[in-house]
């Protein structure tokens, strides 16, 4: 009894538990979702902004090697000029703003055209460089009085801030090495603009189709598995009802059965006292000399009898 009490106080809360349990379930789908879709996000991004890092370093790997068996090259390959002038033919690359070219140390060496300024390279590029392995950096918006001479000495067409990808190729002979020099491509970055908008759009109808997919199946699941429990949770509800109802029932019976012990047993403890008294009473009446009865000798035989 005391147990049954509080089976029920629970069913009757549990009545707002599949919801409850659903939206945890559908916030925490949409975390994972959220979660997956970023870091998803990221790495495509990195491998659009390396794309072109990738595609420079296998061209000027190519024009460098050419030069060099057609004999194109006056000098040692690690002659600066002679690493420009390969520069500037894979600089005519559409989108190629200007080039640098640094030495084996990440030291500034020369830039082409002349309004593009000075500049120093990154230490925690050179690394990788050194390995023969590109570099690539994507700048949202640079303000490109930081890469470029004022206005007057470049063209017009560029605004004050544009996006820019930033590529530092490792110059090399063969394939496997040694690094001889280190050229940075400034190149326009509208069109890694319009790949992560079009990436972001994607993913993004690719994070809602999974969503909804996935909460629809999940909620369905869960309110049809709740559903059951609530079947459940009533059957044991009426069954607990019934049980309290049948204990009710036993303990009345029990208390008739032993009222009724206890009254057959004072019963049989007066019969015979009364049959006794019942005896005296008739012999008062029976041994009066006058023969005469008085009321109250009858009525102690009346309540005797």
């Amino acid at each position: 009894m005391e147990r049954v009490l509080p089976i029920q106080k629970l069913l009757g809360r549990s009545q707002r538990l599949p919801w409850l349990i659903s939206g945890l379930t559908l916030v925490i789908l949409a975390g994972a979702i959220l979660l997956t879709t970023q870091a998803t996000r990221g790495r495509i991004r990195e491998q659009i902004v390396g794309r072109d890092g990738e595609i420079l370093h296998a061209v000027a790997l190519m024009h460098l090697s050419k030069a060099e068996e057609e004999g194109e090259l006056i000098g040692a390959p690690e002659d600066p000029g002679n690493q420009l002038n390969v520069v500037l033919e894979v600089s005519r690359l559409k989108g190629v703003l200007g080039v640098r070219l640094f030495d084996v140390r990440g030291k500034f060496v020369d830039a082409f055209p002349g309004y593009v300024l000075d500049a120093k390279l990154d230490p925690a590029d050179l690394r990788p460089l050194s390995n023969l392995h590109p570099v690539s950096r994507f700048r949202p918006a640079l303000p490109l009085d930081q890469a470029f001479l004022p206005e007057t000495n470049r063209p017009t067409a560029l605004a004050t801030a544009e996006p820019v990808l930033e590529v530092n190729v490792p110059l090399h002979l063969k394939t496997e090495g040694p690094l001889i020099g280190i050229a940075q491509f400034i190149i326009k970055g509208d069109s890694i603009v319009q790949e992560f908008a079009r990436l972001d759009q994607h993913l993004l109808r690719q994070a809602m189709t999974a969503f909804v997919a996935g909460g629809f199946l999940l909620a369905a699941a869960l309110l049809w598995s709740f559903r059951r429990l609530s079947r459940a949770h009533r059957l044991l509800a009426e069954r607990t009802e019934h049980l309290v109802q049948a204990n009710k029932e036993l303990a009345l019976a029990a208390k008739t059965s032993a009222v009724g012990a206890v009254t057959s047993h004072l019963i049989h403890g007066l019969r015979n006292p009364l049959a006794g008294l019942q005896n005296f009473v008739s012999g008062l009446g029976s041994n009066n000399a006058t023969g005469d009865t008085n009321v109250e000798v009858q009525e102690a035989i009346a309540s005797t009898r």
